[in-house]
C-alpha cells in the first residue's frame, strides 16, 4: 500500500459512510413481506457489504500501518531532535558559564586597569614633584658651582696675596740682613780705618 492508494481508500470510505446502503439491510423493510428472490438479493447485498467492509478494514489497516511507520519515523526524528536539543542546551549552559567567567575576568581586568590608571596618575604627580625638586637641585647646584668658582677665585687671590706677602717678608728679611751686614761692615770699616790712618801717618813720616 502506498500513500496514493491510502488516500483513495480513505475517499471511498468517506463516500460509503455518507449514507445507508440500498437493499434490505438499509431499507428497514419487514422481512416477512419479502419474496425469496428479494431475500436472496438482500443476502447477496449483505455479503457485498461485508466484503466492502472487509476491504475497508484492509485499507484502514494499510493506512494504519503507513501512519504507524510515519509515526515511528516521527518519533525517531523527535528523539534525535530531543537529543540534539539536549546537546545544544548543555552547550548553551557551558557557553553561559564561560560567558559568566569571562565577564568576571573582564571586571577584574577593568579593576586592575583602573588601579593602574590611579597608580599612573600618582606616579605622574610624583614625577612632576621630582622634576620640580630636580630643577631646584639643579638651580642650587648652579649657584653652588658659581659660589665654588668664586671661592676658587678667592682662594687663588688669597694664595697670590700669601705668596706676595711671603715675597715681601723675604724681601724684608733680606733688607734686614743687608742692613745688618751694612751696619757690621760700616762698624768694621770705621774701626779698621782708624788703624790704617795711623799706619799711613807713620809711613809718611
Amino acid at each position: 500500500c502506498d500513500r496514493e492508494s491510502s488516500r483513495e481508500a480513505g475517499r471511498r470510505m468517506a463516500e460509503e459512510d455518507a449514507g445507508p446502503p440500498a437493499g434490505v439491510a438499509g431499507g428497514g423493510r419487514d422481512l416477512a413481506l419479502l419474496s425469496p428472490n428479494a431475500l436472496r438479493d438482500g443476502f447477496l447485498e449483505q455479503q457485498r457489504e461485508i466484503r466492502d467492509a472487509e476491504d475497508r478494514v484492509m485499507r484502514l489497516q494499510c493506512v494504519y500501518n503507513e501512519e504507524k511507520v510515519r509515526l515511528d519515523k516521527v518519533c525517531q526524528e523527535h528523539g534525535a531532535l530531543k537529543a540534539e536539543t539536549e546537546r545544544h542546551n548543555q552547550k548553551l549552559i557551558e557557553v553561559t558559564e564561560e560567558t559568566l567567567r569571562l565577564q568576571a575576568e573582564h571586571q577584574r581586568l577593568c579593576k586592575e586597569i583602573e588601579d593602574l590608571n590611579c597608580a599612573r596618575v600618582r606616579c605622574n604627580g610624583q614625577v612632576v614633584l621630582l622634576k620640580q625638586e630636580c630643577g631646584k637641585a639643579r638651580h642650587e647646584l648652579v649657584q653652588e658651582s658659581e659660589r665654588m668658582d668664586m671661592a676658587v677665585e678667592r682662594l687663588a687671590e688669597a694664595r697670590a696675596e700669601i705668596q706676595a706677602y711671603n715675597e715681601d717678608l723675604d724681601t724684608c728679611e733680606l733688607v734686614r740682613e743687608l742692613r745688618e751686614r751694612a751696619e757690621d761692615f760700616l762698624a768694621e770699616g770705621i774701626s779698621g780705618g782708624g788703624v790704617g790712618a795711623a799706619g799711613a801717618g807713620e809711613s809718611c813720616g
